[in-house]
């Protein structure tokens, strides 16, 4: 298409899929050549998109114990990333899309307070356990270290729990957890920390709770 005379005068230039343009003097009109569009995703980039997605929903309902479990080592970075890093590595199974998780590979903290020995578990109700354990002789272990414990239901994908208000010197804790979880399938992760929480232990997966037929 020629514009001899332009189209609103002489007119050079790109409007929307339009490019104006002069050649020997004469105005001309032709279409915007199309832009080629992205290949699509490898399906290894797929897979590592989709692992990713999946490990972060699966941590949110634990980020409030992450950020006190990993205080230490969230050195230039998170807490939460370096618990991702953790659960992405070492805890999530099968291959994408048919990812699963590996709950007795999820830790809620890691540092070398001592854990407490002889960690033993049992359900009295159905939404109220109790976890006892021997006291521990190391040195680096203190009467006053606080018991952080969490429970997630993973049908619901959330999480109960507490840090602090129960001491290592006390030898055992009867918790009562989120009532909805009863009848359904719970995970059990226990940790200590110092009483300032500047000091806290690897944490230990303590089991599963499987509802009473």
């Amino acid at each position: 298409m020629k514009a001899p005379n332009g189209l609103f005068g002489i007119v050079t230039g790109k409007l929307g899929k339009i490019i104006a343009s002069m050649w020997k003097g004469i105005p001309y009109f032709k279409a915007a050549p199309e832009v080629p569009q992205k290949g699509k995703r490898s399906l290894a980039q797929q897979a590592h998109t989709g692992k990713f997605s999946f490990v972060g929903k699966l941590l949110v309902p634990f980020h409030p114990y992450l950020n006190v479990g990993f205080k230490n080592l969230a050195i230039n970075t998170t807490e939460i990333s370096v618990a991702f890093s953790i659960a992405f590595r070492n805890a999530i199974t099968g291959v994408y899309p048919n990812l699963d998780v590996d709950y007795s590979k999820i830790e809620i903290s890691r540092g070398d307070l001592p854990m407490m020995e002889g960690v033993f578990m049992e359900s009295l109700s159905p939404d109220i356990l109790k976890i006892s354990w021997r006291q521990n002789a190391s040195r680096k272990a203190h009467f006053d270290d606080q018991l952080m414990m969490v429970v997630y239901c993973p049908e619901l994908k959330k999480c109960d729990g507490f840090f602090g208000g129960t001491r290592r010197s006390e030898g055992e804790c009867i918790f009562q957890y989120n009532s909805r979880f009863a009848g359904k399938v719970v995970e059990v992760y226990l940790s200590v920390t110092s009483s300032n929480q500047k000091k806290i232990s690897n944490s230990l997966y303590v089991g599963r709770i499987t509802p009473q037929i």
